[in-house]
């Protein structure tokens, strides 16, 4: 007889968890980007996004929940245990979520309304830094970001709201469709490249080592006063660079000075710096600079104004940082272009349009480079007016001076401020053509040019710091990378421009037609 057996179901406990995948996950996400991923993988909205990760203990989850308005750059209402565990991030991908948090001692400024990369958008991906208002590009594609949508217009709060996330990555006035990956049939991946992830890395790691750098440099500048050698300056990080560069420069810089305190030793040298001295005969005259004749505004078309007529609005300043940046055109016109003059007049006069945002074929990538060069300093987009009569005042110098010019420390003269800031000038100007002319080789290899006015690296400038007393016992001192030889000098000495160049130039750029 055979025993009879009982047969029990039991049933398969399934975890309370929600849904998501750890290839749409980067590490280097924002808030934005997490949320509108996983609201878009469990059909959820603000109020259920706050309902799993605003934090139960902050004394504010029942408002919140009935409207939420949570403002994203800031953790403070979130509970960092959801993000973990429904997210799976580590604790180095929610740090790089909340960035602007790091930055304790520069407490830059962030923005309310979300800035975004049209390509990394369009495959799901935001970064946090993307905030900050010291991006102005992607680093990893070189493009402006955005602030508005392109179809309506208006801005998309940086924050978690019904508005918002009702239709994640999208406009919330007029669903313009900012990631189209996110709604294919079968999504893809959307991790970053390998290179992606390192500029993203790097960037976060600038950040941090500015953001450091600030208590650092105030303590030297209490000692040095205290001592009375001078405080000193030191340039901002620049975003487009690598971050062990500026470190290097900062820690050299810095062990150069600290040796100038008694029983202090020098730091071994990261590199060459290149010192540049303002020497002052006898005892320092602090003169009163001369208040620049005003004239009264002219009435006049600026289609029929002449160069004197635009120049007379300009201050002292303007005048004589533009007397650099001229100096600087008609050194590269003479000896570094001269060979190409031909190439470069006869591009700039067939151009009658504004080229911003234009893509057309390859030509004389020296041409090229001088009449890009001439557009970013002077900020005219159409070539044919930069060998006319200046009609506007050259705003690409007026921005550098107003976001990249050196600010020096209280006490000094006028006249050293300008020596500095003119010094700063020529060496970025310089820095700039041989940046211009790299992408102008690159773009005849390729045989195409996209006319970008931001697309930048800063690869060919230097990091400077200035220093000392403005006195005769304590001169200003500048200091600065000494930049290796450059292969793109070497680049144009071997391209020749022989007549059989300049009637390939000119066959190239009559079949560039608007």
């Amino acid at each position: 007889m055979t025993p009879s057996r009982i047969i029990i179901e039991t049933p398969y406990r399934i975890h309370n968890a929600w849904c998501w995948r750890d290839d749409w996950s980067t590490g280097y996400d924002s808030p934005y980007g997490l949320f509108a991923k996983f609201a878009r993988l469990n059909a959820m909205g603000a109020r259920e996004l706050a309902d799993v990760f605003i934090d139960r203990k902050c004394g504010q989850h029942g408002a919140i929940l009935r409207a939420p308005k949570v403002d994203l750059r800031s953790s403070e209402l979130f509970d960092m245990a959801a993000f973990a565990m429904h997210l799976r991030l580590d604790q180095k991908a929610i740090g790089h979520a909340f960035i602007v948090e790091r930055l304790v001692n520069r407490r830059r400024r962030s923005s309310d309304v979300l800035r975004w990369c049209a390509k990394c958008a369009r495959s799901g991906f935001h970064s946090a830094t993307f905030q900050l208002d010291l991006i102005s590009a992607c680093p990893v594609h070189s493009i402006m970001l955005r602030s508005r949508c392109p179809r309506c217009r208006s801005e998309i709060p940086y924050r978690l709201a019904h508005d918002v996330f009702d239709e994640p990555f999208c406009c919330p006035s007029c669903s313009f469709d900012l990631a189209p990956s996110l709604r294919e049939m079968r999504p893809r991946s959307l991790r970053l490249r390998g290179k992606d992830e390192d500029w993203i890395e790097n960037l976060v790691r600038l950040f941090i080592a500015e953001d450091e750098m600030v208590p650092v440099r105030l303590e030297l500048n209490r000692k040095r006063k205290l001592l009375g050698i001078g405080e000193f300056a030191i340039s901002h990080a620049d975003w487009r660079r690598l971050e062990s560069e500026y470190t290097g420069f900062v820690r050299q810089v810095v062990g150069v000075l600290e040796a100038e305190r008694p029983g202090v030793q020098q730091v071994l040298p990261f590199g060459p710096l290149s010192v540049s001295i303002k020497r002052l005969r006898g005892k320092t005259q602090l003169t009163q600079p001369k208040n620049p004749r005003r004239y009264k505004s002219d009435d006049i078309p600026i289609d029929q104004k002449t160069s004197t007529q635009v120049k007379r609005a300009w201050d002292g300043r303007m005048r004589a940082s533009y007397d650099v940046y001229s100096g600087v055109r008609r050194f590269l016109w003479r000896h570094v272009v001269h060979d190409h003059q031909a190439c470069i007049a006869s591009a700039a006069a067939h151009f009658w349009w504004n080229m911003d945002g234009e893509s057309t074929t390859a030509f004389c990538p020296v041409a090229e480079a001088f009449i890009r060069w001439r557009m970013h300093w002077e900020a005219c987009g159409t070539p044919r007016y930069l060998f006319s009569a200046m009609r506007k005042d050259p705003m690409g110098l007026g921005a550098w001076l107003a976001a990249e010019a050196p600010i020096c420390p209280h006490g000094w003269t006028k006249d050293s401020e300008q020596w500095v800031s003119d010094h700063v000038l020529g060496s970025h100007c310089l820095g700039s053509f041989w940046e211009f002319l790299d992408k102008g080789l690159a773009n005849g290899k390729r045989n195409k040019i996209n006319w970008d006015k931001h697309s930048h690296t800063g690869r060919y400038t230097s990091y400077w710091a200035v220093t000392g007393r403005d006195t005769a016992q304590c001169p200003i001192r500048i200091y600065e990378q000494v930049r290796p030889p450059s292969t793109v000098a070497a680049s144009l000495h071997n391209l020749c421009a022989n007549r059989t160049h300049r009637k390939d130039h000119l066959a190239k750029v009559a079949k560039i037609v608007r």
